[in-house]
């Protein structure tokens, strides 16, 4: 690994700051700093978890929630496979609800 370090330095100091930041965030914003669940199944169920609000929280920050809600309807809407479709609408319904709640309490304060 030292190896491959030195001769490829530039390409890790391009990496560092892209693929570090994410974790940084996660743990950081979300309090993620260790797993709760031990078994390589749950951990990874977990750690997606997280990744995926930390997903959520990015797309809402450039698209906004009504744009978002949009795009995540005509890309469902897309889908042909029925398992697929009906996980996916499942998956929408999930962010469409985390969506209101996020605008109800954007608007409340």
């Amino acid at each position: 690994m030292a190896k491959r370090l030195r001769d490829h330095s530039a390409r890790v100091q391009l990496r560092q700051p892209l693929a570090e930041h994410p974790f940084g965030t996660i743990k950081r914003a979300f309090g993620f700093g260790y797993c709760l669940l031990r078994g390589l199944v749950k951990v990874a169920a977990e750690v997606s978890l997280a990744v995926f609000a930390d997903n959520l929280r990015r797309a809402i920050n450039i698209l906004g929630v009504p744009r978002l809600r949009a795009v995540l309807r005509e890309r469902i809407a897309a889908l042909s496979f029925d398992p697929v479709r009906r996980w996916l609408r499942a998956l929408l319904w999930f962010a469409q609800r985390l969506l209101t709640d996020f605008s109800h309490r954007l608007t409340t304060g």
